[in-house]
């Protein structure tokens, strides 16, 4: 959640004053600055299978979701953050150091996320636009992608490819008849009928005369 506050550093750092993220070069630059060109070095690689283009991005993706399930299946780490997630007060009578767990996990979190950015900028971007993480709404749309999958790290990379597929057409077909704001709705009405759908099969509707 904290996404506007390091859109709001970068901002500054590319529009507001002359640090090594901002692209000084040609006339264009100095009056209407933009982010520095990322390196060769920089790009993330990428393969084409029979006219697809699989990212490395993408692959990095499937191998955190495999890394993260063995970390939160098979290891103490992930059983006392499964304990803590469920009850904070059962993981403090047991022994557990919630507060380190928690932190731990806030870090974790941040690392791929830091990864998911680098995937973004390496692989299609190039270029560091602080207005990517605020226009996009990454973070919003993480939390739908998290809601959806109930928190399964494959059915992340899945829920996360189908929804990036509904942005990605969003953008390509934005006009007079399809509005910007109209992808977001649409994520949300899943979301809200996915919840809807759990509600149902948790609870028994029953009504009392």
């Amino acid at each position: 959640m904290l996404s506007y506050v390091v859109a709001l550093v970068l901002d500054y750092l590319i529009f507001d004053s002359h640090s090594y993220l901002r692209d000084t070069t040609g006339f264009e630059a100095s009056v209407f600055p933009q982010g520095k060109i990322l390196p060769d070095e920089a790009t993330w690689s990428s393969w084409g299978i029979h006219g697809l283009v699989l990212p490395l991005g993408f692959l990095v993706a499937v191998g955190l979701a495999v890394a993260v399930w063995g970390l939160y299946a098979r290891t103490r780490f992930g059983f006392e953050v499964r304990v803590i997630r469920d009850s904070a007060r059962a993981g403090r009578y047991a022994g557990m150091p919630t507060r380190r767990k928690i932190i731990a996990v806030m870090c974790l979190s941040g690392a791929i996320a830091g990864l998911g950015g680098a995937s973004q900028d390496g692989d299609f971007r190039h270029q560091i636009d602080p207005r990517g993480l605020t226009q996009a709404n990454y973070g919003y749309t993480g939390i739908v992608v998290a809601a959806l999958a109930r928190y399964n790290p494959f059915a992340v990379v899945l829920i996360a490819f189908l929804l990036g597929g509904l942005q990605n057409a969003g953008f390509t077909l934005q006009g007079a008849d399809f509005p910007n704001g109209l992808v977001g709705v649409l994520q949300g009405l899943i979301l809200f009928c996915a919840l809807g759908g759990e509600l149902f099969v948790r609870y028994r509707v029953r009504l009392a005369w």
